[in-house]
Parts: C-alpha cells; sequence; structure tokens
C-alpha cells in the first residue's frame, strides 16, 4: 500500500553566522541530511537549502512516514549441526521468524526469513538532526552548552516540522528543549517568536518579520534599493554645470577614477561610460576648448606648473 509523502521542515536558529562561511554551509546541511535520510532508507523527491546570517533552514519533500518493510533472509547452520547450534541459531531471531531447511550446493542449510517493520520516519530524522549538529563540519567552530559538539555560534533554536504541523522532538542535552513549531524574525525589528504551519507559511511569515529567506532574493531586492541610491545622470550634468557657473571653466576638472564610490551616478557604471559626459557637455552647448578643459586639460595645466617650478 503506498506511503503518504511528507516534506520536512529543518531552521537551525543561532547567532550570526559568518558570511564566508554561509554558502558552503548551505551545501553541507543539505548534503549530510540527505544521506543520513537514504542511509536510514527514506527516499525523497527535492531538498533545497537556504541561509540568512543567522539561520540554515533545509525542506525536504516526498519523504515517506515510515522506512519500508524488509524481508531478510538469514543462513544457520548445516541441518545436521549440533543441537546447541541449531538452538543457538533459532534463538538469535525475531519473534515470528520463519525457520526451514534448504538444499545448497554445499549441503542442507537451516535458513530463516526475518520480517522486519520499518520505523517512523519522525524518529529517525529526529536522531539525523542531532547526528548532524553533532558532526557540522564548520571551518571554525566554538563550544556551547554540554553533550552536542560545537557549533559556528550559540544555538538558539531548532524547528522541525514533518508534514503539516507535526513537529519532531530535538534534544541535544538533558533539560532544553527547542521550540521545533516556532522560529523568530529580524533581532531587531522583529524579535518575537512565532508558530509555523509548513514551509509556505515558514517563508510568508519572515518575510512580513524582515528576513528574506532566499539569497537570490535578498540580492534582488539590495540591488533595487541600491539603484534607488543612485543619482540621475542629469543630476551630474547640473552639478558640472553649477561648479563651471560657481568657480569658473579653467578651474574645473572632471576625474574617471571609480575607486571609493559606492554609488557612482546612473548609466555611469564604469569608465567605459565616460563619453556620455562628452556627449552630454555637447548637447548643452560646451565649446569644443572648454570640454577639453573639462576632460583633463585643466588638470594637465596644473601639473605642468607645479612641475615647472623649482
Amino acid at each position: 500500500m503506498p506511503q503518504n509523502k511528507k516534506k520536512l521542515l529543518l531552521e537551525l536558529l543561532s547567532e550570526e553566522i559568518p558570511a564566508r562561511m554561509q554558502a558552503r554551509a548551505t551545501d553541507d546541511l543539505k548534503r549530510l541530511v540527505c544521506d543520513g535520510l537514504k542511509e536510514a532508507g527514506l527516499g525523497f523527491q527535492s531538498a533545497e537549502a537556504f541561509v540568512t546570517p543567522r539561520r540554515l533552514a533545509l525542506v525536504v519533500d516526498g519523504i515517506p512516514e515510515k522506512q519500508p518493510d524488509i524481508d531478510e533472509e538469514r543462513r544457520g547452520p548445516r541441518a545436521d549441526a549440533p543441537v546447541h547450534a541449531v538452538k543457538g541459531f533459532k534463538g538469535s531471531l525475531p519473534k515470528g521468524a520463519k525457520v526451514e531447511k534448504r538444499q545448497t550446493e554445499k549441503g542442507e542449510f537451516f535458513f530463516a526469513v526475518v520480517k522486519q517493520k520499518g520505523f517512523p520516519s519522525d524518529i529517525l530524522i529526529g536522531q539525523i538532526v542531532i547526528d548532524v549538529v553533532r558532526k557540522f563540519p564548520w571551518p571554525k567552530s566554538m563550544n556551547w552548552g554540554e553533550g552536542h559538539g560545537p557549533w559556528v555560534r550559540p544555538i538558539h533554536n531548532i524547528l522541525c516540522l514533518f508534514g503539516p504541523r507535526a513537529s519532531i522532538a530535538i534534544t541535544l542535552e538533558p533539560g532544553r528543549d527547542f521550540r521545533t513549531t516556532e522560529t523568530m524574525g529580524h533581532p531587531f525589528l522583529s524579535p518575537k517568536w512565532f508558530a509555523v504551519k509548513n514551509f509556505a507559511d515558514y517563508k510568508a511569515k519572515l518575510e512580513k518579520a524582515h528576513v528574506v529567506l532566499d539569497p537570490a532574493e535578498r540580492r534582488t531586492t539590495i540591488e533595487a534599493e541600491a539603484e534607488k541610491l543612485r543619482a540621475p545622470f542629469e543630476v551630474l550634468m547640473q552639478h558640472i554645470n553649477y561648479i563651471v557657473d560657481l568657480v569658473g571653466i579653467d578651474y574645473v576638472g572632471i576625474g574617471s577614477d571609480f575607486d571609493g564610490i559606492s554609488f557612482p551616478p546612473q548609466q555611469l557604471d564604469d569608465v567605459t561610460a565616460y563619453p556620455l559626459i562628452t556627449k552630454a557637455l555637447v548637447d548643452k552647448g560646451y565649446s569644443k576648448a572648454d570640454i577639453h578643459k573639462l576632460l583633463g586639460g585643466n588638470l594637465l595645466r596644473v601639473l605642468k606648473a607645479n612641475e615647472a617650478q623649482p
């Protein structure tokens, strides 16, 4: 009979994870948990890991509710073996094992067919998570608490949901339990705990709590906001006109060194866009001689004058 497939949501919430360790940590979390599931005989359909400055998260879809049942065959002693050997073989078998004699090329032997019931997945996943935390390969880590190994920074909580609303208890040390159905958002903007139902609910509530889970989405948002900080190209030209009117055409120079500028004017991402300034100066009616002064002539004049001095 086919089993229902469930989704695992795991989050390890800690203090700040160093930026240089975050990308590798997502790969390690995904690899270790998925390897643990495979070793436990638990298949899955997909797995995706996420990271924010304070959390590692993993969602694994398509996990069965329990391990598959296994029929294991064990060969015992020869049929003519001493009685105590036969008794020892039968005594080692679990209750309900079927024992029979079977002829082989090497003679007649006792065989047993042992039916092993699969363990519930939530029990196995709980142990997998504990093993992952204890063995996680951080480049650098620190000890915190007792009995569970080091972590990059002290862990505040472990959220672990298997299926809708079904949490998995995680205990790393005696007397300390985690809020396995809860998490929190930004530590300053939204520090309150909130309950989570599933991955979609988790992601949506984190966004409301000022946390964007997906690094690619965060990058897109940051780039879009940074673009708003860049002055329009026309504002740059207005500034050049203002300075020329203020001090005179002979005392203004436009440089092309972009080092140290976090947000250059729009359209001027690097020096390859420099001709846009030349064209704008022409469009605004500057003469060829004045444009020459602005684009290096004045600077060369001052440098030559200083070199000529004794």
